[in-house]
């Protein structure tokens, strides 16, 4: 077996635990669904790392990088019970997703793991316990600025209703909502692709696209003024 080239498949049904000695792994892919699932006692790099069958859990090593991935994460099933991620003995973990790795992250259920020091995580219809920093576990993006704003800066919008600003704006699969809860102004800067745009009610302002080019789904005006080209 050469961790290098090789596919480390942790597939057990009882608990396992993994000392992985800081090697570098080719493709490590964890099916192992029992009730104890994975703990890694020391951190690990990987190309390739893959959890996809519903209920499986895992635990990582607080360290400098509990865990690199260089290619590609793959975390969580289409449907069922979502998977687990936790530091080992409760304690906060590292995650980094390098620039140029690919993701596919979906129904996880997290807890306490840094990201900070690679790519944001998209956490799709995935839990967010707390703890958790640079992940992203929202499908809308609520408009929370009180005076006129620049649709492209993030201090502009939430993860919920008149919650904290600071998440990033809309992307192609996600929704824009604007309530009473951000009442400024919106002035896109920047050509447009989203999923929907809601002007809900409550909302007393105005979304100005009129120099900018918008791609969207779904459309729908219950208040407010939306200027177009």
């Amino acid at each position: 077996y050469n961790a290098g080239t090789s596919t480390m498949a942790l597939n057990g049904v009882a608990a396992q635990t993994v000392r992985a000695s800081t090697r570098t792994f080719a493709h490590l892919d964890v099916t192992n669904t029992s009730a104890g699932g994975v703990k890694f006692l020391e951190s690990l790099s990987a190309s390739t790392f893959s959890a996809l069958l519903a209920g499986t859990t895992m635990q990582f090593a607080a360290g400098t990088s509990s865990l690199t991935v260089t290619g590609r994460l793959a975390l969580g099933p289409a449907s069922g019970t979502r998977v687990g991620l936790r530091g080992a003995d409760g304690s906060a973990w590292k995650l980094n997703l390098e620039a140029a790795a690919r993701q596919l992250v979906r129904n996880v259920d997290v807890k306490d793991s840094d990201a900070s020091s690679g790519q944001q995580i998209i956490g799709h219809g995935s839990a967010d316990r707390g703890g958790n920093t640079n992940w992203d576990f929202g499908s809308i993006r609520y408009w929370v600025a009180g005076t006129e704003g620049s649709w492209s800066d993030s201090a502009n919008w939430s993860t919920t209703s008149g919650g904290a600003p600071g998440a990033n704006p809309p992307t192609a699969s996600q929704g824009a909502i604007f309530d009473g809860n951000g009442l400024g102004a919106c002035k896109m800067d920047a050509d447009v692709s989203v999923a929907s745009i809601t002007l809900n009610t409550g909302f007393t302002g105005s979304v100005d696209s009129s120099s900018r080019a918008v791609t969207v789904s779904t459309f729908a005006i219950v208040s407010g003024t939306f200027y177009a080209r």
